[in-house]
């Protein structure tokens, strides 16, 4: 190669870079069709071979699931297009299949027929078997070797588990487990400390769920996902002392546990 094409080579990827992270937040942002105009931008580009050399075939593929991650969620709340959204989904996980958030996002849609279900029940067994293999082999190896890429893995395993099951089907209770794991190996992670949260939220300690959120928020204040997950687990801990107040006061008059707890570690 060229000293000018290792060049041209640089200035693409930063382009490159530049769009998939304004791709990436707009779909964060929940701006879907501006999420789907950008990954589609980049897809053209890189059929035209603009991003040829920095950009392989199976990255196209994860483009072209987002954009259609992208076009499904335009179709929230549409009650006649929930099939539509539903077989849109489909063809973003086939597309890239190691995406669980898409599994997820499968797993919780309003309208899923039992045969359905089935299917993405045995799809969220294989995922979860496939990280409890990963766990199992990354941990013997890590209590010999305690450093380098072993104990990332794990701690990746320990995480990934822990999102997918809490958010799905499965062992709530191991999921919680695994996910404290994974932050004892990587300790104040925000993206962790928000699985840790949902954790606690399958689990049905939302004030516990609260305080954890309340962390990752504040670490991730531009991450919309982050803070809509707390204004749910905030809503569900309402809704909690609602019922409590019914039955008894609380000891601490109108402050909640959350912000007790909050509070006790300014």
């Amino acid at each position: 190669k060229e000293r000018g094409d290792d060049a041209d080579d640089i200035a693409a990827s930063e382009v490159l870079d530049a769009r998939l992270n304004l791709a990436y937040k707009y779909l964060d942002w929940e701006e879907y069709q501006k999420a789907e105009d950008t990954f589609a931008k980049l897809i053209e580009e890189a059929q035209s071979n603009k991003f040829k050399e920095v950009l392989q075939e199976n990255a196209i593929d994860t483009l072209r699931s987002k954009m259609n991650v992208a076009k499904s969620r335009q179709l929230i709340g549409v009650v006649d297009k929930q099939d539509e959204r539903r077989e849109l989904l489909k063809k973003a996980l086939n597309q890239d299949r190691s995406n669980i958030d898409i599994l997820i996002e499968l797993y919780n849609l309003p309208g899923n027929s039992d045969e359905f279900k089935k299917e993405i029940n045995t799809r969220i067994e294989y995922r979860v078997s496939e990280y409890q293999k990963r766990i199992d082999a990354y941990s013997a190896s890590y209590n010999v070797e305690r450093y380098g890429s072993t104990r990332q893995e794990l701690y990746m395993a320990y995480n990934e588990y822990a999102w997918l099951v809490s958010n799905t089907t499965g062992d709530f209770e191991k999921a919680l487990e695994y996910s404290k794991r994974s932050l004892d190996l990587y300790p104040n992670s925000p993206d962790y400390l928000d699985t840790l949260a949902r954790c606690y939220y399958a689990n049905g300690q939302y004030d516990v769920a609260v305080i954890h959120q309340r962390k990752a928020a504040k670490a991730r204040k531009s991450m919309g996902q982050v803070q809509r997950q707390l204004d749910l687990f905030e809503q569900a801990y309402a809704e909690e002392l609602a019922k409590e107040a019914t039955i008894q006061p609380s000891p601490n008059g109108n402050q909640n546990r959350a912000d007790v707890e909050v509070d006790s570690e300014s």
